[in-house]
């Protein structure tokens, strides 16, 4: 089942048994929602394409990462980071400014996908959110993150309607919207980090 969705099918599936525990996810008031048998044939399907997944990820080859460098020097010793920050900073900020012009909410960063000429599919996130990120940090740290524009750009303007022009895709019917799910600020440090 989508993690956004309140409709679907979730499958558990006992390899040795050869069993599998099905449930339709659903709506509360849903009457179809909860356990069911599936029929014979679909265990079986079911059963073979978890075996086929199970083989698969058998296959994967555990790695780790080794080294990272920046600027022919390694990672680790670049403490403090401020340096690392404001690079990746830089390089997602035109992406972050582009995702904002096309944003209809000024308050928010949506990525649109269309999926037929009558429906579109949303994912998006408050600026707020981003913005409880690096509230917490000192000034001249928190000025990094600047560059991004999710504190000064201004509401992008909606284009003028004209008089018997078709939609576009983003005035077309109301779209599926997912929210990108807040999460947990870092534990503050047990002192200062030292001054960059």
């Amino acid at each position: 089942t989508d993690a956004a969705s309140e409709h679907g099918l979730d499958f558990d599936v006992d390899l040795k048994a050869k069993s599998v525990a099905a449930t339709r996810v659903g709506a509360k008031d849903d009457p179809s929602a909860g356990t069911f048998e599936p029929q014979a044939e679909d265990t079986k399907a079911l059963v073979a394409v978890a075996a086929t997944v199970r083989a698969a990820t058998e296959e994967l080859t555990p790695t780790r990462l080794l080294e990272a460098t920046l600027d022919e020097k390694d990672v680790k010793d670049a403490s403090p980071y401020a340096g690392l920050v404001a690079k990746l900073v830089a390089l997602m900020a035109p992406i972050v400014q582009e995702v904002a012009r096309h944003s209809l909410n000024s308050t928010e960063l949506v990525l649109r996908r269309l999926i037929s000429s009558e429906r579109r599919e949303e994912i998006f996130v408050a600026k707020e959110t981003l913005r409880e990120k690096f509230t917490a940090l000192r000034p001249e740290l928190r000025s990094i993150f600047g560059r991004l524009g999710i504190d000064t750009m201004p509401p992008p303007g909606r284009r003028s309607s004209v008089p018997g022009a078709p939609e576009t895709p983003e005035e077309n019917d109301w779209p599926a919207r997912a929210e990108i799910s807040r999460s947990d600020p870092p534990p503050k440090p047990s002192r200062p980090p030292p001054a960059s």
